[in-house]
């Protein structure tokens, strides 16, 4: 690498960055100590360089939901999220149409935010205590992304399991991370947790989407 201040591509509209990354000031800072904790309430510390773009003066962190509020106000009718559906019905077997992009279902920012907000809402009355966590058992959808920001801002975790896992398995997740609260996205997720429901005593809900 030629000599200089060391650079990193941003993969991101061809964005190029500086990272002036040096031995001295610019490279994370850790402590020492220990770096991992078990407990519900457990702070992480992050580890940020002394110096440089990616500093604490120069770039505070930043929590997920306050970047959600921020777009959501910068940019309320903006398109966020997107999928395709309802779903057509294949025309044949193997041969499934297009639905056209204006009958997408359709999230803004603004849009976003608020349901956002109301499921963290709803998972509170379900029962999700701050530290707590909130289950998300599904295929990729903007109910996911939903579900997860709705955990963050109630000040829980969310805790994604397997499309592929066994009853026993996600059995195991819930208890293990003592979620009080799961989505799922279909009958045959339903069903999965359904199926074990008697072993998961902590388990206030099942919310299908």
């Amino acid at each position: 690498m030629a000599s200089g201040p060391r650079r990193v591509g941003v993969v991101a509209r061809h964005v190029l960055a500086s990272n002036a990354v040096s031995a001295d000031q610019d490279a994370a800072h850790y402590e020492t100590g220990t770096h991992f904790g078990v407990n519900p309430d457990y702070e992480h510390p992050i580890h940020l360089p002394r110096g440089g773009i990616l500093s604490e003066e120069a770039e505070p962190p930043t929590a997920f939901p306050q970047l959600l509020a921020e777009a959501a106000k910068n940019f309320p009718q903006d398109i966020a999220l997107a999928a395709e559906k309802p779903v057509p019905a294949p025309e044949s077997p193997g041969v499934a149409p297009a639905l056209p992009w204006d009958k997408w279902a359709k999230w803004s920012w603004g849009q976003y935010y608020e349901d956002a907000r109301k499921a963290a809402k709803a998972f509170m009355s379900l029962g999700v205590e701050h530290f707590g966590s909130v289950c998300i058992f599904g295929f990729n959808a903007p109910e996911w992304m939903i579900s997860a920001f709705g955990a963050m801002l109630c000040g829980a975790k969310y805790v994604g399991i397997y499309s592929t896992d066994t009853p026993d398995q996600v059995q195991y997740k819930v208890a293990h991370s003592a979620s009080a609260v799961i989505v799922v996205d279909g009958m045959e997720e339903f069903n999965n947790v359904s199926s074990v429901i008697d072993e998961l005593p902590g388990l206030n809900a099942i919310v299908l989407w």
